[in-house]
């Protein structure tokens, strides 16, 4: 969900998924077109690899990704 004060995303659905025993696969979706990324454990990170996909021939888009554990602030469990 967006963060608080932000514009929502175009991409309107999102899911995760465990591959393997120490890999998540993050999702971000309109239906046809999105984000996907694959994050792996290091250290107290998470790091890995994004990649946009589409429904047409498109050429590839890739970026390293790193999340961090920060403390929730605003919102949390809601």
């Amino acid at each position: 969900r967006p963060v608080s004060g932000t514009q929502p995303s175009i991409h309107r659905f999102s899911f995760w998924k465990i591959d393997g025993t120490d890999t998540v696969r993050l999702v971000w979706t309109t239906g046809f077109s999105g984000l996907g990324m694959q994050l792996y454990p290091e250290g107290k990170n998470l790091k890995g690899e994004a990649e946009t996909f589409w429904d047409f021939p498109r050429t590839e888009q890739k970026a390293k990704v790193m999340a961090r554990k920060i403390d929730c602030v605003d919102n949390c469990g809601r």
